[in-house]
């Protein structure tokens, strides 16, 4: 028989979540850009955050992905878990006369 566990990967996803937000939190923070220099470094700085804005959603609609497939492939096992289990026991009955 299969041992799924469901809230494993329920813990898991939530993990998985908490990462996202926190990346969310900090895309989401702004960057105050100096507007009275001609440094080059402020705007590779400035194309630096917007690459990491890019990479940062990518990022969360990855690891959103990842997490929807963890619940549905755990919630699958435990369906199957269930059914096995099931038929274990009725083929246990059927063949030895066996009651719950």
């Amino acid at each position: 028989m299969l041992l799924s566990n469901l809230l494993s990967a329920e813990e898991v996803a939530t993990r998985m979540g908490l990462a996202v937000d926190a990346v969310q939190q900090a895309k989401g923070m702004p960057v105050t850009k100096a507007e009275n220099t001609s440094l080059t470094v402020n705007a590779q700085a400035q194309d630096a955050h917007n690459e990491l804005i890019t990479i940062a959603e990518q990022l969360s609609t990855c690891f959103n992905q990842a997490m929807d497939n963890i619940q549905s492939t755990a919630k699958e096992f435990e369906r199957i878990d269930s059914e096995l289990g099931e038929d274990i026991r009725n083929g246990l009955q059927t063949s030895f006369g066996l009651s719950e």
